[in-house]
C-alpha cells in the first residue's frame, strides 16, 4: 500500500470518526478499532523510506514505509457498523461509503486479502440499521447495493467464494421484491442482481477451464499406475508359459 492509498485510508477513518460522534451509543470495539487504524496508517505515513533507517532507542527498526497494513485490521470498524442492526441509517452509510471508497480506489482488493473482503461481503449481506425516515433509508440501501456489485465485479471477485457471492444475490433479489421499496430502488436492486448474474457467467469458461486442467491432472497422475500394473501382469503371465 502506498502513501496516496494510505491517505486515502486515513480520510476515510478520520471521516467516520467525526460521523461517529454524533452517535453516543457507538461501540467501544468500533471506536477502538478505528483510533488503532488511525494510528496504523499514521505511523507508515511517518515511517522511515527504507530498512535500513535507524535502528529506534530500544534497538527495534521503526515500520517502513512498504509495511503492509493489515486489510482484517482495515475493514473490521466499518464492517462492524454496516452489521450493527442498532445504528441509525446515515451512521450504516457512512461506513458503505468508505468501503466503497476502499474497492473504487484498489485500497481492498487481490487474493491476499481474501479474509477481510469476506468480511466485507458478510457484513453487507447481513447489514440492518435502525430506520429513519423512507428517503434516507433508500439512500443506505442503494449504497448496500453498490457495494454488493462491487464487490462481484472489482478485483476482489475473485477472492470470494460461491456461498459468498450466492448471498450477495439474494441480498439484491431481497430488495427487488420488497414492496415496501421504491419502485426505483427495486428496480436498481434487479439491475444489480443481474449484474451479479453476468459476472458468474463471465468467470464460468475460466472454472471450466480450471476443471478440465484438474481432471487431467488427475488422470495424468493415476495413468503410470496403471500401466506398471499392467507391465507387472504381463510378466507374470509371460513366466507362466
Amino acid at each position: 500500500m502506498d502513501d496516496a492509498a494510505r491517505q486515502v485510508v486515513l480520510g476515510e477513518v478520520v471521516r467516520m470518526s467525526v460521523v461517529l460522534t454524533r452517535n453516543p451509543s457507538t461501540s467501544i470495539s468500533v471506536v477502538r478499532g478505528l483510533e488503532r487504524l488511525k494510528s496504523e496508517v499514521n505511523r507508515r505515513l511517518h515511517a522511515a523510506p527504507d530498512p535500513a533507517a535507524a535502528q529506534t532507542a530500544a534497538g527495534v527498526p521503526p515500520p517502513t514505509a512498504a509495511a503492509p497494513l493489515d486489510a482484517r485490521l482495515l475493514v473490521a470498524p466499518f464492517a462492524e457498523i454496516i452489521r450493527s442492526k442498532d445504528t441509525s441509517g446515515p451512521f450504516t452509510g457512512a461506513a458503505l461509503s468508505a468501503v466503497r471508497t476502499f474497492l473504487t480506489s484498489g485500497v481492498l482488493g487481490g487474493a491476499s486479502e481474501a479474509a477481510a473482503v469476506a468480511a466485507v461481503a458478510e457484513s453487507v449481506t447481513r447489514c440492518r440499521f435502525e430506520a429513519t425516515d423512507t428517503a434516507s433509508d433508500e439512500v443506505v440501501v442503494a449504497l448496500i447495493l453498490e457495494v454488493a456489485v462491487l464487490l462481484v465485479e472489482s478485483g476482489t471477485g475473485p477472492v470470494l467464494s460461491d456461498e459468498t457471492v450466492w448471498q450477495i444475490f439474494k441480498t439484491c433479489f431481497g430488495i427487488a421484491r420488497e414492496e415496501r421499496h421504491s419502485q426505483l430502488l427495486r428496480a436498481s436492486a434487479l439491475r444489480a442482481a443481474h449484474h451479479v448474474v453476468r459476472r458468474v457467467f463471465q468467470q464460468l469458461p475460466r472454472v471450466l477451464a480450471a476443471d478440465a486442467d484438474a481432471s487431467a491432472l488427475t488422470f495424468a497422475a493415476s495413468t503410470p499406475a496403471s500401466s506398471d500394473a499392467d507391465d507387472a501382469d504381463g510378466s507374470e503371465g509371460g513366466g507362466d508359459g
